[in-house]
């Protein structure tokens, strides 16, 4: 609904033949679409707005408040029981109703980071963003913007920990460094606007490099 690709500059020589050069780009699944003009403007930029609200704000909002709420609850009914004894009441079954319900959420978390669901929600978000307003880049500048948003991601995971076994953290640490070097290698075969030799033009090297991101893949 926001991806656009600028096409002409409208500088140079032949400024006066570059048609195409509205400063805010074109519409990538319209392109003889101006972006926030017309039909833009009128019916993708609200729909898009909606899409925005609905599918990317509110579910990490909701899962969060929801995380909240239910630790408000249980540190309530941690009060209440204490009050009482500690003895086994209707509220602990109560607590482990709630968690049968929510535990999806956060059992895979350590306690205090529980509400951690939100944030890789987030995450996912930042990958989304950058698939999407990415586009409009060129691929060897999406690329290098995807290895930062995963890097961060990958330093902000196992910076945090919030996994309760070790071996899932070091699973997704390990998932996300492959795709990181995935991307890395690939950018060998990636014009950056230098020309040919701005890539991998020897067959070898281009064999070497493919059979690395082949077993890179494979093994994890």
């Amino acid at each position: 609904m926001f991806a656009c690709l600028r096409l002409d500059s409208g500088e140079g020589p032949d400024a006066a033949y570059q048609l195409a050069s509205w400063p805010r780009g074109y519409f990538l699944r319209n392109m003889n679409q101006a972006c926030y003009q017309g039909e833009h403007l009128s019916f993708y930029v609200p729909l898009g707005a909606v899409c925005v609200a609905l599918f990317c704000i509110l579910p990490p909002a909701a899962v969060y408040a929801t995380i909240a709420a239910y630790n408000a609850k249980r540190k309530r009914l941690a009060r209440e029981r204490s009050k009482q004894g500690g003895s086994q009441t209707a509220i602990d079954k109560e607590l482990d109703y709630d968690k049968l319900v929510l535990g999806f959420l956060f059992s895979r978390y350590r306690d205090e980071y529980n509400s951690f669901e939100a944030v890789m929600q987030v995450e996912a978000l930042a990958l989304v963003i950058v698939d999407v307003f990415g586009r409009a880049m060129p691929p060897y500048q999406q690329a290098l913007l995807l290895l930062a948003v995963m890097l961060g991601i990958a330093a902000v995971n196992m910076g945090i920990s919030p996994l309760r076994t070790r071996l899932l953290g070091l699973m997704e640490f390990a998932s996300l460094i492959v795709l990181s070097l995935t991307i890395t290698l690939g950018l060998f075969f990636t014009d950056t606007g230098g020309g040919a030799e701005s890539v991998v033009d020897s067959q070898a090297a281009t064999d070497a490099i493919g059979v690395i991101i082949m077993v890179l893949n494979s093994e994890f």
